[in-house]
Order: structure tokens, then C-alpha cells, then sequence
């Protein structure tokens, strides 16, 4: 008797895909997992309430907004310094 071979590998052809289907789908169940944990919460982000700067119209006015940035403690870089020499300097002159 002959046994027929052609049918084994039908079915091998089916557990693989069956595997394989699964991998994928637990694949994309877990990168969706793991982009949900990755995504910023914006409800606990911490909101800083600024004062108000005044208008600057006078140098006494450029002065008050210097002091007032100066309480924010913002850690302003050597070029927001820079310009606000400038705008004092063009204030005064």
C-alpha cells in the first residue's frame, strides 16, 4: 500500500500559518501595549501660573519687567540677556 505524503504537508502548511497569525497578533497586542505607556500624560504635567509683564513704555518699566523675569527664575539663556541690555541701552540713550 501506498500512503499519500501530500496530505501531511497540507497540513503542516496550516499549523504554520496558524502560528504564525498568532505571533503577529500577539506582536501587535503588544506594541499597542507598550505605545499607550509611552505617550505623555498631559493631565499631570504641571502648570506654572506666570505673572503678568507689564508694558514697557519707559525705562523705569524695562527695569520692573527685568525684576519680575528675574523672580521667575526661568534660567534665561546669555542671548535673552543680552537683549534686554539692548533694549535698556536704547531706552536710556
Amino acid at each position: 500500500m501506498k500512503t499519500r505524503q501530500a496530505g501531511f504537508s497540507t497540513i503542516e502548511a496550516i499549523i504554520i500559518g496558524v502560528i504564525l497569525i498568532a505571533l503577529i497578533a500577539i506582536g501587535v497586542w503588544v506594541v499597542k501595549e507598550q505605545s499607550k505607556e509611552d505617550k505623555p500624560s498631559y493631565s499631570s504635567a504641571e502648570s506654572v501660573d506666570a505673572p503678568a509683564v507689564p508694558q514697557v513704555d519707559a525705562q523705569s518699566d524695562l527695569e520692573e519687567v527685568d525684576k519680575t523675569l528675574d523672580s521667575l527664575n526661568l534660567e534665561a539663556g546669555v542671548s535673552d540677556n543680552a537683549d534686554l541690555d539692548t533694549q535698556s541701552d536704547a531706552f536710556s540713550n
